[in-house]
């Protein structure tokens, strides 16, 4: 049976709050090269990825798209950098005590100084968002799979039919060689 080289397959998967989605787009090549887009959190997860595809897929260049969603994230979240806050509150000290003025530094003011609080991206949990994208990963080729199979059946169909009307030049009727 004949297997179209192109084909699409999406899946999704979930783990906790983590959701992925991979979208698999495979043309005709003649190796099995993977093209992966991902997420910049993600990126360490990018080798075992291209790794578990080309287990399944021996041929082809398949451009490879995960996009990542969580439910309980949000877009950034403030990061104290508690050390440099000790610093500021010693310097403060040091510095009260040797105008004779008192300290009298809140936190609001504290946390108002440079560095002290960032905002930055939350932290991802790597081996939820693995579950989730093994999950998809496994949909997504499953449907590129079935896709995949679907045209070669087309295409072999066609093929035949053109050899049994003798349309492929250089064949005649049933495929013999003139």
């Amino acid at each position: 049976m004949l297997r179209s080289m192109t084909g699409f397959g999406t899946g999704r998967g979930v783990a906790g709050d983590e959701e992925v989605v991979v979208e698999v787009k495979s043309v005709n090549h003649k190796f099995c090269e993977v093209k992966v887009r991902l997420p910049r959190e993600l990126a360490a997860l990018e080798t075992a990825l291209v790794r578990r595809i080309k287990d399944r897929v021996a041929r082809g260049s398949l451009d490879v798209t995960v996009k990542r969603s969580s439910r309980g994230a949000v877009g950034l979240v403030p990061v104290v950098d508690a050390g440099l806050a000790k610093e500021y509150r010693r310097a403060f000290a040091e510095l009260a005590a040797a105008t004779g003025v008192p300290d009298t530094t809140t936190v609001k003011e504290l946390a108002g100084l440079p560095n002290v609080l960032k905002l930055e991206e939350p932290a991802v949990d790597l081996a939820k968002v693995s579950t989730a994208l093994d999950s998809a990963v496994d949909q997504s080729l499953a449907a590129l799979e079935v896709m995949r199979t679907t045209e070669g059946r087309a295409i072999e169909k066609d093929l035949l039919g053109r050899l049994d009307r003798g349309e492929v030049a250089g064949l005649g009727q049933g495929g013999e060689r003139l």
